[in-house]
């Protein structure tokens, strides 16, 4: 009797298969969400390089120009 199941992933075969690998990607979809909204929340997502670094330095002429 258990000899059947040990080498057919107890009963489940190519279903069982096609689950795990179906569940690991969802697994591994869901961490690469995470992190990207993770690195996203300094608010410069759809921004350009260069519209980022012009606010940075407008700000620091704002507080160049509040310390003199």
């Amino acid at each position: 009797m258990f000899e059947y199941y040990w080498g057919h992933m107890f009963g489940w075969g190519l279903w069982g298969a096609l689950f795990m690998l179906v569940f690991w990607g969802a697994i591994i979809w869901f961490v690469v969400w995470v992190v990207k909204e993770l690195g996203s929340k300094n608010g410069s997502r759809g921004k350009s390089a260069l519209d980022v670094l012009k606010e940075r330095y407008a700000k620091f002429e704002e507080k160049k120009k509040d310390l003199s």
